[in-house]
């Protein structure tokens, strides 16, 4: 390495060691810096040159601090992401059912390498992830990618889809043919990755388990979503469905609900839903949703607390789905 390139790398390499080997509680003293260059970059560099180095790369914007004391020495204080966050994506990362266990090792890998080497310590000690529950579908990486790019380039894909049998083994639908859509979206729900797509064969907008799609292609066709009639706002459509499933219908449903359960409502639909009270302890709560046994199945997972008020169909459906429940309990 000549005297020039190693002058030019000499505060780069110096920044790198201070962001691996440093942070608020862990220092290097000069010393320690000198033996690091030389022994990770080959650079044999004088103090001068370092005192220099440290004072460029505070000028540019690098917050480095020079400890006190016995131990005196150099350290990075703040980095792109503080600790708290970092743990926040590892969190995410291992809870994540969408990713394999092989990739949420990788990501969070990645993640640790964020943080210096005593932190990136921290955050794999503070990581499980055997046992989880967890895709075993490697292609996911791929198919996120793939169908982010079909989306802007509003071009159709196509690809296989399944569901697992009891003996674990892939269930092909349509006997393993292809569906050929329009990709509208991608959306989580649930911890599940959920493609949101217009079939034309239908008419109708549909929703795919990402996890659960195979062999995905872009298709030389354009995309045939636009002008469609359906949601704009995506956060307000992932709102009405439950568990991303739904007979494409939605209502305005109207429900008796207890005063305390008034954080329920909120938690689900949001704060933009409609809340009236009644006097008595109620309210009656204007949502609009997707009706489908799983938006039954959240009612009765309250306990019976929330009674539908209209429309009289939707109670008459919820009604029938209960008996026929009970019926299928006592065979």
């Amino acid at each position: 390495m000549s005297d020039i390139s190693e002058r030019k790398k000499r505060p780069i390499c110096l920044y790198n060691i201070l962001r691996k080997h440093t942070d608020e509680d862990n220092s290097l003293t000069m010393s320690q810096i000198l033996t690091r260059l030389y022994e990770d970059y080959g650079i044999d560099a004088e103090r001068k040159s370092i005192y220099d180095d440290i004072e460029t790369l505070v000028a540019l914007g690098a917050d480095i601090e020079l400890t006190k004391g016995k131990s005196s020495g150099y350290r990075l204080l703040s980095r792109e992401f503080e600790l708290s966050q970092l743990k926040l994506l590892v969190d995410t990362v291992q809870s994540s059912k969408f990713l394999t266990e092989e990739k949420s090792r990788e990501l969070i890998e990645k993640i640790s390498s964020l943080a210096s080497k005593h932190q990136g310590a921290e955050l794999k000690r503070h990581v499980y992830i055997s046992g989880r529950a967890k895709t075993e579908n490697k292609e996911i990486y791929y198919n996120i990618d793939l169908i982010n790019r079909a989306i802007n380039e509003k071009k159709q894909i196509r690809f296989r889809y399944f569901n697992w049998n009891e003996k674990k083994e892939k269930v092909f639908r349509r006997g393993g043919g292809y569906y050929v859509l329009s990709p509208w979206e991608m959306t989580v729900s649930e911890e599940k990755y959920y493609l949101i797509a217009y079939d034309s064969e239908n008419e109708t907008f549909k929703h795919f388990r990402v996890d659960k799609m195979t062999g995905c292609e872009i298709v030389d066709a354009l995309s045939e979503c636009c002008g469609k009639d359906h949601d704009s706002d995506l956060g307000e459509y992932t709102n009405r469905m439950f568990g991303m499933f739904g007979s494409g219908k939605n209502e305005l449903v109207v429900m008796r609900t207890p005063a305390d359960l008034a954080g329920v409502i909120i938690d689900r639909f949001g704060m933009g839903v409609s809340m009236i009270p009644t006097g008595d302890g109620y309210f009656n709560a204007a949502v609009k949703v997707c009706i489908s046994r799983q938006f039954y199945g959240w009612l009765f997972g309250l306990s019976g607390e929330i009674k539908i008020e209209s429309p009289e169909y939707v109670k008459n459906e919820y009604e029938e789905m209960l008996r026929g429940a009970l019926e299928k309990q006592k065979n």
